[in-house]
């Protein structure tokens, strides 16, 4: 199967500077002379999912995606302006930009598979793919929502726009719940799809079913304080059509012992200077709880303890750094961890969102909020490799913690945030939304300043600038302070 494939104007122009219209041999000069135009739909698949993971997994990177530091995962004791909460422009740039990359990518496979006949639809598993690809796209598009709020969308990526309009966080949210429901409800569960070039699943459709559905469900339940009608909707659809049932299901992407496919973390800490180390939000609360991730996680400094930074404190290194034998080298040799999958979605999330649904009602969920509250620290625990032992002591005192909370929802909140460590686009959305665990101000700083969005950058005024304009004054101003769609409380 063949197609045509684009350069996406609309990144090209705004990141490169562009031109300021369009003109009569515009698609001629915007054509790839080096590259071919025609390219096997699978070959896009596969860049997709891995750029989508370079800029996803890699949740320290000042550069591209800090949200690992925003929901204080993680610190730093050099460089320390992410933790005064200072985000670089080019960050704000290129967070969209990255997205909008993999997304034209998307766009064009699923247009090459919608193309197929009706007729060859069973046989060539045409809905099939595009759970596959939806559930993809949406994923995508939920971070960019998630990050900006409102952000192009519905022409966003048309190549001939130069100055697309920019939609809600709530049109973004509804396109995408609808396209991924609708689209699940044609497809069948067995078969596979793409083959190896899917580097997620290789193409089992059954797995590719169960993620799709869990993200309907991550999505739904991210809208149930501001929308509870669609939330319950969708979700319920998801879990009628089949989660994530155990750690087997977890949509990871397998990095390798091989140089240029190394995991992002390790690969940035080995060519720089790292200065990320433990936050003390991290560390007191593994400390705490006296959770069994805490050395799975950290290693002890040089006095053998572990202790997280502040933020917007520089100094010297005498905090603990990543575990190199089971997180990341922290880039001082070439031993250690480089191959840490990165992680899309889990098991452990769908549970802690089945239990949060069952604490709000309405949502058809079978068991308890506390044995799925229980089933989310264990997945966590047991994919981190704790040992059995220490596992059922854990989820015994996380029993006994939740059976004394007078605030269920915070104590799932503050064990989820746990286990969503390395999916830092996760975590400071959910801390966002839930508000727990709290956060630290940095010093100096209020906390009433925490980010809760990136704002648009400098770039978008640039090029954009009346339809930034619009979008800013819409959700109450361009400010990192503004509240999403969602977040209401």
């Amino acid at each position: 199967m063949k197609m045509k494939t684009y350069k996406s104007v609309l990144f090209s122009l705004l990141a490169l500077g562009g031109m300021n219209s369009c003109t009569s041999d515009f698609e001629e000069m915007n054509r790839d002379k080096i590259n071919p135009e025609n390219v096997n739909i699978e070959y896009l698949i596969a860049d997709a999912e891995f750029e989508m993971a370079e800029r996803i997994v890699n949740s320290i990177d000042v550069n591209r995606n800090i949200s690992g530091i925003l929901c204080q995962h993680v610190s730093k004791f050099q460089y320390i302006d992410a933790t005064r909460w200072e985000i670089r422009e080019g960050l704000q740039r290129d967070f969209l930009s990255d997205a909008y990359h993999e997304l034209v990518e998307l766009k064009q496979a699923i247009e090459e598979v919608e193309l197929i006949d009706e007729a060859e639809a069973v046989k060539l598993l045409k809905y099939e793919k595009l759970v596959m690809l939806r559930a993809l796209s949406a994923y995508s598009w939920q971070t960019i929502a998630d990050a900006y709020g409102s952000s192009p969308y519905s022409e966003a990526l048309d190549v001939l726009n130069i100055q697309p309009k920019f939609d809600t966080q709530q049109e973004i949210y509804m396109g995408e719940l609808n396209k991924l429901s609708e689209v699940l409800k044609k497809a069948g569960k067995s078969g596979n799809i793409f083959g190896s070039q899917d580097i997620i699943y290789n193409g089992d459709v059954e797995m590719w079913n169960k993620f799709a559905n869990s993200i309907l469900l991550r999505m739904a339940m991210r809208i149930s304080d501001i929308d509870k009608e669609n939330s319950v909707k969708f979700a319920n659809q998801a879990i009628a059509g089949g989660v994530f049932e155990s750690n087997e299901d977890n949509a990871l992407l397998k990095y390798l012992k091989v140089t240029g496919k190394w995991n992002p973390v390790y690969n940035a800490f080995h060519t720089g200077s790292p200065s990320e180390c433990a936050s003390n939000t991290m560390i007191d609360l593994l400390k705490e709880n006296s959770d069994p991730r805490m050395e799975i996680f950290w290693s002890p400094n040089d006095d053998g303890e572990y202790i997280g930074n502040g933020f917007g404190i520089s100094g010297a290194n005498t905090f603990s750094f990543f575990n190199k034998e089971t997180m990341y080298d922290v880039g001082l040799d070439e031993t250690g961890k480089v191959d840490l999958p990165g992680i899309f979605m889990d098991y452990a999330g769908v549970e802690f969102f089945l239990a949060e649904a069952v604490i709000r009602g309405g949502y058809n969920v079978t068991g308890t909020a506390k044995s799925h509250f229980l089933a989310g620290v264990e997945a966590s625990l047991e994919y981190w490799g704790v040992s059995s032992d220490d596992v059922a002591t854990y989820v015994a005192a996380a029993g006994v913690r939740y059976d004394a909370a007078s605030d269920k929802m915070e104590i799932i909140a503050t064990e989820k945030w746990v286990a969503l460590m390395t999916q830092g686009t996760e975590a400071w959305a959910e801390v966002r939304r839930l508000d727990a665990p709290a956060m630290n101000a940095p010093v100096g700083v209020g906390i009433e300043m925490f980010p809760v969005r990136l704002k648009f950058s400098p770039t978008d005024y640039s090029f954009n600038r009346a339809n930034v304009v619009k979008a800013a004054s819409e959700i109450g101003g361009d400010e990192q302070t503004v509240k999403l769609w969602w977040d209401i409380k």
